[in-house]
């Protein structure tokens, strides 16, 4: 919403890894690990289309420290019937929910991308 070009967070195996599923589905240009000082930091270039609209209008963080939210591979929800991704953290790391169901594996339902 605030129409910046790159977002700077603190690196983290999981966060590298939702990056790199973001480019992978088109909503991030890029995401890449730099060593900073003295501590790794993630930056993920924002894609934007023509006129400046983002590539995706909306997250929604599903599962949160106080209640995590667990599903099985058949009851993964989709998102706006397809056009969006859900990302569910499984027994192989993160995955989207097509990649999720191809693999056959349930697991934490992180959030949704649309």
């Amino acid at each position: 919403m605030a129409r910046k070009q790159e977002v700077i967070s603190p690196w983290s195996k999981a966060r590298e890894r939702l990056g790199k599923l973001l480019v992978e589905n088109g909503y991030l240009e890029r995401s890449e690990m730099r060593q900073e000082k003295k501590k790794k930091v993630i930056i993920a270039v924002l894609r934007y289309f023509a006129k400046n609209e983002p590539a995706f209008s909306e997250v929604k963080i599903l599962s949160k420290p106080g209640r995590r939210f667990y599903e099985p591979v058949d009851r993964i929800p989709y998102t706006f019937d397809g056009s969006g991704i859900t990302i569910v953290s499984t027994s192989k790391g993160l995955l989207t929910d097509k990649q999720a169901r191809k693999q056959n594996l349930g697991g934490e339902v992180v959030c949704q991308v649309w």
